[in-house]
């Protein structure tokens, strides 16, 4: 995954904040592997595409025989119709990802992401969405005169996910970690850190790279998504020194 940094500190904590990176793009079988890219039915055997952000791709009939998409973001891309053999999607995300039709065989899912995945057999799987509505620290506001109906239209923090534990190499002051989000129904986005307001990035869906000081031995990264109306619903992931 490449991004372009810009580093602000905000009380202390630093954030990089992420866009893509010009003429840096890496490509495999001569499909540009970056966000919204369309490569159907590309070659992607062997490939080492662990990290990269491909959220929105079109990808559909490739081939991923022991390609390496461990931390990958796959969040809302289109895998249908895919040969997904002997691959590592280790932590990968897949939100939303449509894996309809793919055949996968003997490829490692440890720690991946799954909140509207689109399975193979058409059928959803929510296992990993967060809770809404207050559960699972994550919090959903509505105004009095909210009706059924209306609450369909909430901005939901479909999911966020990061690691549990980063390594702090002695003598370096600060690391990054990875954070990955999804919202649904959000026109802006709000970022704390240990409960400080930062600038943060700003597109409803992504993946980005976020300051961690090593001094102290947790961070708590929190995601308000909030509407128009003044609607929103906010989750916290704590990370922890290892």
């Amino acid at each position: 995954m490449r991004f372009v940094l810009r580093m602000l500190l905000v009380g202390g904590v630093a954030i990089a904040v992420t866009g893509c990176g010009g003429g840096g793009t890496n490509e495999v079988d001569g499909c540009a592997i970056e966000p919204s890219t369309v490569c159907q039915d590309a070659d992607f055997t062997d490939a080492d595409l662990s990290g990269e952000d491909l959220t929105g791709a079109n990808l559909t009939g490739s081939n991923f025989t022991d390609t390496d998409l461990s931390d990958a973001n796959l969040t809302e891309a289109n895998l249908s119709d895919s040969q997904i053999v002997d691959a590592n999607l280790d932590d990968a995300n897949l939100t939303r990802t449509n894996l309809r039709g793919a055949t996968i065989e003997d490829t490692d899912l440890t720690g991946a992401t799954r909140c509207g995945t689109i399975r193979t057999d058409g059928t959803t799987d929510d296992t990993d969405c967060p809770a809404s509505g207050g559960g699972g620290g994550s919090t959903t506001t509505a105004t009095t005169t909210a009706t059924t109906s209306a609450n369909a239209n909430l901005p939901t923090i479909v999911s966020f996910t990061g690691p549990a534990t980063v390594a702090c190499p002695q003598g370096r002051q600060q690391v990054t970690v990875n954070l990955s989000w999804s919202t649904r129904n959000a026109t802006e986005l709000a970022w704390q850190v240990d409960g400080q307001t930062i600038d943060g990035p700003s597109e409803p869906s992504g993946s980005g790279p976020f300051a961690f000081a090593c001094d102290d031995p947790q961070h708590t990264y929190t995601l308000k998504a909030s509407n128009d109306k003044g609607q929103f619903a906010n989750y916290s992931a704590t990370v922890q020194r290892g």
